[in-house]
């Protein structure tokens, strides 16, 4: 936004063309916000799987000592985070109260819930699985592949 009053103030867009990108970045606002309480409802509603076959290995840290930075993109195996991480992930998901900590782990969990439905078939309620794999797709339109 400040780019565009820069090119106002520069003279390198007219006013016209300045309440429009204005109009266009408070609709882009006001879309987000209702987009993210749309998902805090869904989320507040919903109910995540205690404990899935493929994190049943994790060894999370007794205690987070700071800040826990987000895990990579490539970084999808709950077994790959750091302890802090896999705590974090495992409270987010045990919880589901908080949308920035569900999103933060959403690629962790969809990989987790894949293969606790592909590697432990067996001892895995599929449409439980499948039922969270939707939930997570309508929280992360990302995850809807």
């Amino acid at each position: 936004m400040k780019n565009k009053l820069y090119a106002f103030k520069l003279g390198a867009i007219d006013q016209k063309r300045y309440e429009i990108n204005l109009a266009r970045i408070a609709e882009c606002k006001k879309q987000k916000t209702t987009d993210w309480s749309k998902r805090t409802a869904l989320l507040s509603n919903s109910k995540f799987l205690s404990l899935l076959p493929a994190d049943e290995l994790l060894m999370p840290s007794l205690m987070i000592r700071g800040l826990v930075p987000h895990p990579d993109y490539y970084e999808i195996r709950a077994e790959k985070l750091s302890p802090d991480q896999q705590a974090e992930y495992l409270a987010a998901f045990r919880d589901g109260v908080d949308l920035e900590a569900v999103t933060k782990y959403i690629y962790v969990r969809l990989s987790s819930l894949l293969r606790s439905a592909i590697f432990y078939t067996e001892c895995s309620n599929l449409s439980s699985l499948l039922a969270e794999t939707q939930l997570l797709a309508e929280l992360e339109p990302n995850c809807s592949y």
